[in-house]
């Protein structure tokens, strides 16, 4: 995946370092400190992000409890917009998209709806060990594939082929690249927006080759999922 980063030279990470300094610096000036510790809230910064860690059972109920309406928010990742995937409900912005998606999500997970999926669970996990009998050494590999039947299984009703599946295989690209360019100094347009502007034509520089390969990824496991059932419910 580290191939797939855009590379940038000495001199563009020495202007996004000053630049981001900058940016930081004025932020400080303006608003509210954030919680200095050490007690239940503290926070620290990550590459100019900062990060509040709530150390407490009762912190996390005072703010994400009683104040959910207005803590229940999640982090802007530039490279996600990017790459279109607004739609991914883990993470949507808390706004309406995502109560009704997690009504959805709460409806089809609670304990009585999810007691239905037992069976399909059991058959699958038999599967699971029938493939580690025959094949121990890539036990990895056959946990991983279980996670992305369950998932599909769950969710569209779509039962996988194998670990080739193409279905699975985008899903696992699209988890890859998400994963990787959501951690904390990953992608520098993650810190400093303004760098998504940069054309294609500057391959050496730009992010939109990776943008446009992770959003056609969304769209291939979106739209043929939906696809699919679409076409059980015709037929």
């Amino acid at each position: 995946m580290s191939s797939l980063f855009p590379l940038v030279d000495l001199f563009v990470l020495l202007f996004c370092f000053f630049a981001l300094q900058t940016i930081n610096a004025r932020r400080r000036r303006r608003g509210l400190p954030y919680p200095p510790g050490p007690r239940d809230v503290l926070s620290f910064r990550v590459f100019g992000q900062v990060i509040i860690v709530l150390n407490s059972v009762q912190a996390a109920k005072d703010l994400f409890e009683k104040r959910s309406q207005i803590y229940s928010d999640r982090p802007v990742i530039p490279f996600y917009e990017m790459m279109g995937m607004e739609w991914f409900l883990p993470t949507a912005r808390y706004d309406e998209y995502f109560r009704r998606g997690r009504k959805l999500l709460d409806r089809g997970l609670r304990p009585g709806a999810a007691a239905s999926y037992h069976p399909m669970q059991l058959a699958k996990t038999r599967s699971l060990l029938t493939r580690l009998l025959e094949n121990p050494s890539e036990w990895e590999a056959h946990i991983e594939l279980l996670q992305g039947e369950l998932i599909l299984a769950m969710t569209y009703g779509y039962e996988v082929s194998g670990r080739n599946d193409r279905r699975i295989d985008a899903a696992r690209k699209l988890a890859e690249i998400g994963g990787e360019t959501a951690l904390p100094g990953a992608l520098l347009v993650n810190d400093l927006p303004f760098l998504r502007h940069i054309p294609e034509w500057l391959p050496w520089f730009s992010y939109k080759p990776l943008a446009r390969y992770g959003y056609d990824l969304g769209v291939e496991v979106r739209n043929e999922l939906i696809k699919f059932v679409r076409d059980g419910m015709v037929s």
